[in-house]
């Protein structure tokens, strides 16, 4: 699957560059883990996946929301 994906995007992706997830939880929380570290600060749209909050606090970075326009 991960072939197929790279072969359907810009010529320099490849397989082993693709990364799939069961659905938005498990991305969120995968994604979150690279990035954020403590002190930073997560800006989301309301509304949001519930687990952003969670998981950004657990990894100690502080989480604000804004309405979108």
């Amino acid at each position: 699957m991960r072939e197929l994906i790279a072969k359907n995007t810009d010529s320099s992706t490849r397989a082993e560059d693709v990364l799939l997830h069961c659905g938005a939880q498990e991305a969120i929380f995968c994604i979150l883990n690279a990035l954020i570290e403590p002190g930073d600060e997560v800006i989301s749209l309301r509304p949001g996946y519930p687990s952003l909050v969670g998981i950004c606090q657990q990894l100690g970075a502080e989480f604000n929301t804004i309405e979108p326009q």
